[in-house]
């Protein structure tokens, strides 16, 4: 809570997310490792990848979890069990309301 200076009330701020997700190793041509950090209490959690023309190729949903911490590894293969181009992919990680977009997750094959 801020205190409004002018009238003594306190004004709600949204607290930051801990929303949030790293890749290693980028570029990979083998599999990547996925570290998703959530809130707590964030609902149901879903990761997606995505190619830069906004095709699905491969989803991740999880139940609620415990941790705010979740590992997850992609070997290149998409939904429909095909190898995978080599390119430029975007995650997506959705948390509850609260979504993350982050792009440049690169496979060489």
């Amino acid at each position: 809570m801020l205190e409004d200076l002018t009238g003594g009330v306190e004004v709600p701020t949204r607290e930051q997310s801990t929303l949030n997700f790293t890749v290693s190793p980028n570029p990979f041509s083998g599999n990547a490792e996925f570290v998703l950090n959530i809130p707590d209490n964030a609902g149901v959690i879903e990761f997606s990848i995505y190619n830069v023309s906004g095709t699905l190729i491969k989803s991740f949903s999880l139940d609620r979890v415990a941790s705010s911490q979740i590992n997850l590894s992609w070997d290149g293969i998409g939904n429909n069990g095909e190898k995978c181009t080599s390119g430029t992919y975007i995650g997506i990680l959705k948390a509850g309301e609260e979504r993350l977009f982050k792009g440049k997750i690169l496979l060489i094959k």
